[in-house]
């Protein structure tokens, strides 16, 4: 093939590439239009839709805003209804409880607090809101009825469970050491059997439930008169305990203790007949001996070991009323309790003391100096034992009671 031909076919070639690409160009160029008009048609499609957008937002906010208009109304409908439903409740609670009240404890003293914290709730809302109100004056009345009813339960609880222990329990007692373990051997008999009366001892379920009235009369309350009836009816026992330990001592002769409570030389127990005596003895009253010299020192002999056991039975036996105070009572009645406790058997001893007092006055006037020294013993015994009577059985006592032995001795 000449050079001209190989020419001419080239240029035939590059015509038809070239047409070609221009063909590739014209469809770009429409393809480009297209994508244009698809852009704007989106375009308007998307102004028309945050259009529309802005519109529904305008007519759902107002909706927004009444819905929870809406909730709070119904929030402050259901407050309002609840609060009262809360004070119908009040106006009913004296009706509700009054039975439950009224009747006193009847099964369980948790369940009576449970409704006499309703008649407290009750006062407290009257006597802030309407304090002229016949209602407060009903609620109040209802609560200190059911303050009645703890005090009397209370004092219900105490005397059934407080008994004089008998004379050959408190024997037992005083012969047994600190650790425990008694010195006298196997328990002395008695008419109380094998089983003896607790010493100030309560059963654990009545304890606890003493405890709670208690504090519930303390902080709900404010009622305190109920401490007094227990230091009443304590010293009621104490003194009877007291009284029923000296004759037994009288009855079994001095040799049956010794000073301090720790051996036995005689180990008898009151019989039946003896245990009557005894009681009718205590509840009589005490006749003082006016016969002759020798009558009276007989008297006064008889007199000394009872006198002197008595003094330290009253020493051990307070220390455990101490023990029984702190277990049930608030700590502020200490004090005021236990001088109830222990003022009656005091002046017994205080009664008592005075005989020897007298007896040593008519021997100084005979001057029967050998009559005075029958006395010193319980001089000594007493001075022996006042640093531990004050540091123990008179603690919690007034000036006055705490001052006594000195003023005997």
């Amino acid at each position: 093939m000449t050079i001209e031909s190989e020419a001419h076919q080239r240029r035939r070639d590059i015509a038809a590439s070239l047409a070609k690409e221009e063909a590739t160009l014209a469809a770009i160029e429409e393809s480009l239009l297209a994508a244009d008009e698809m852009t704007k048609s989106m375009e308007t499609i998307l102004s028309n839709f945050g259009s529309r957008l802005g519109k529904l937002e305008n007519a759902v906010v107002p909706i927004h805003r009444q819905t929870k208009d809406l909730q709070r109304l119904q929030d402050n409908t259901e407050n309002v209804l609840a609060a009262i439903d809360k004070v119908v409740g009040y106006h009913h609670v004296a009706k509700r409880q009054r039975d439950v009240v009224g009747k006193g404890i009847q099964e369980s003293l948790t369940k009576y607090l449970e409704s006499l914290a309703d008649v407290q709730l009750a006062v407290d809302f009257f006597a802030k809101n309407n304090p002229d109100s016949p209602e407060l004056n009903h609620v109040r009345a209802l609560f200190d009825k059911g303050k009645e009813k703890i005090d009397e339960f209370f004092q219900q609880q105490v005397r059934q469970s407080s008994k004089a222990p008998s004379p050959e329990t408190i024997f037992e007692f005083l012969g047994t050491q600190k650790d425990g373990k008694s010195t006298l051997g196997p328990r002395i008999a008695s008419t109380e059997g094998p089983k003896p009366v607790p010493i100030a001892e309560f059963e654990p379920s009545v304890t606890a439930d003493l405890v709670k009235a208690a504090n519930w009369m303390v902080n709900e309350a404010k009622y305190e008169t109920f401490v007094l009836h227990f230091g009443q009816i304590r010293g009621n026992i104490l003194h009877q305990a007291l009284g029923q330990y000296k004759e037994f001592i009288k009855v079994n002769g001095s040799g049956t203790i010794n000073a301090k409570g720790r051996t036995l030389t005689g180990r008898k127990s009151l019989t039946r007949k003896q245990s009557s005596i005894l009681i009718r003895n205590q509840q009589a009253p005490k006749r003082r001996d006016r016969g002759g010299a020798r009558g009276d020192d007989d008297s006064i002999d008889s007199e000394i070991e009872p006198f002197a056991q008595t003094i330290f039975a009253f020493t051990r036996l307070a220390e455990k009323e101490i023990t029984l105070i702190k277990t049930i009572l608030p700590e502020n009645s200490y004090k005021k309790v236990f001088d109830l406790i222990v003022n009656v058997p005091l002046d017994s001893i205080g009664q008592d003391s005075k005989r020897f007092v007298q007896h040593v006055k008519e021997c100084q006037v005979k001057k029967d100096y050998p009559g005075i020294l029958t006395v010193f013993p319980t001089v000594e015994m007493l001075k022996k034992e006042q640093p531990e009577i004050h540091a123990k059985a008179l603690k919690y006592c007034n000036d006055e009671n705490r001052h006594m032995f000195g003023k005997l001795i």
